[in-house]
């Protein structure tokens, strides 16, 4: 990429700022003292002690009630416990989705409990292909129009169609760097 490219000045942004993004949040679940606070924190979409979500804040009531009692139940609980790695906790959360959640509420979801449970197991649970949705999807499909990546375009895609143009980012950060920039491209 040349000096001066609309992308490298992208990604200079986006190293300058990701602090003020998901690292955050992702560090406030970490800091949770167990798995029950964790799933009723992220029943009720915090992204801090104080604060809702950004993506989640529209969600009616009704919806954030049935979303958070089915995630904090025994039965989903367990199955969580068990779970091996972040496609295994998406599916999970994802059952739930429906009457006004989404997929990116599934995703942000996903993200929060993956990273109390990266803590409590010791081990990765960030995807391993990068999830495409609403912000992400338009950001992707900028660049798919613009000829910089090869499609075919899915709610999931590896991380080879993005690894030329955003080289070193993890698949979490890629989707964060579409929605973030989707306007940018």
């Amino acid at each position: 990429m040349k000096t001066g490219h609309p992308l490298e000045r992208i990604l200079q942004d986006y190293e300058y700022n990701k602090d003020r993004f998901w690292r955050s949040e992702l560090q406030y679940y970490k800091c949770l003292p167990n798995l029950s606070m964790a799933l009723e924190e992220a029943g009720l979409f915090h992204k801090d002690a104080t604060h809702r979500g950004n993506h989640q804040r529209r969600i009616l009531k009704t919806s954030r009630d049935f979303f958070a009692k089915g995630l904090c139940s025994d039965k989903i609980k367990t199955r969580i416990e068990k779970s091996e790695n972040f496609e295994d906790l998406y599916k999970i959360v994802d059952e739930l989705r429906g009457l006004g959640i989404g997929k990116l509420t599934v995703y942000d979801t996903t993200m929060r409990l993956g990273a109390f449970l990266e803590k409590q197991k010791r081990k990765r649970f960030r995807p391993l292909e990068v999830y495409l949705h609403n912000g992400a999807m338009d950001g992707a499909k900028k660049l798919l129009s613009r000829g910089l990546i090869q499609g075919p375009l899915s709610s999931v895609v590896s991380i080879d169609v993005f690894s030329d143009i955003f080289p070193g980012l993890e698949t979490w950060e890629i989707e964060e760097v579409l929605c973030l920039y989707k306007h940018n491209f």
